[in-house]
């Protein structure tokens, strides 16, 4: 609360003393309402009043037009946007369990902050991703698990190096075209991988709707 009383003044170009002077406190109560957020209700409600905010407005610390606006950039995001849940992955079968599935596509992605050491291991799980992804329930059995193995030592040494990989798989509507039966649709099943900091794992990924709102 405080930084948002602190915000509220400086947009009136207001110094603390000219606040405690509207508010009819003392400069020292400003000060530590500031510094802290620790304030009781008559203080609240004499800050709130001579900012010319509501007393809910300093407890969220957002005023209600910041509320709006925001909830509208959400409301036109989410428009424009499909959110696509993600889970972290820890072994190499957790990866072949997605394989599993019926994948048409995969897309995978690495956070800007991510060193170099882990961003050359995610290209290794990369490589490999590209390798099978197509033919995952056509390769034998033993192979299948040597590459879990490999996916898992990647891994092993991604969590090593501060990163969490995760992943999901999210249905998609694909059009293509068919001869003799024009433009086709169908939905393809596309699995996202991602690497982020361990310490704040990408647990969603934002996929852009097309131009036909899908």
């Amino acid at each position: 609360m405080g930084e948002f009383v602190k915000r509220a003044r400086v947009q009136k170009s207001w110094t603390q003393e000219q606040l405690a002077g509207a508010a009819q406190l003392s400069v020292r109560t400003v000060q530590r309402a500031e510094m802290t957020g620790v304030m009781g209700a008559e203080t609240l409600q004499a800050l709130a009043g001579a900012l010319g905010i509501s007393i809910e407005e300093v407890r969220r610390g957002q005023t209600d037009a910041e509320l709006n606006s925001d909830a509208e950039q959400v409301e036109a995001f989410l428009k424009n946007h499909e959110i696509v849940s993600l889970s972290e992955i820890r072994t190499g079968h957790e990866l072949g369990a997605l394989f599993r599935q019926t994948i048409h596509a995969h897309v995978t992605d690495v956070d800007s902050s991510i060193a170099q050491l882990p961003r050359e291991l995610f290209a290794q799980l990369e490589t490999g991703l590209s390798a099978w992804a197509d033919m995952w329930d056509q390769i034998p059995a033993t192979n299948r698990l040597q590459a879990e193995a490999e996916w898992t030592t990647l891994l092993a040494g991604l969590r090593e190096a501060g990163c969490a990989v995760t992943a999901g798989i999210n249905p998609e509507p694909m059009s293509f075209f068919a001869p003799g039966l024009g433009r086709k649709a169908m939905l393809w099943s596309v699995l996202y991988v991602v690497a982020s900091p361990a310490s704040a794992p990408r647990l969603v990924v934002a996929r852009r709707r097309d131009a036909a709102g899908s």
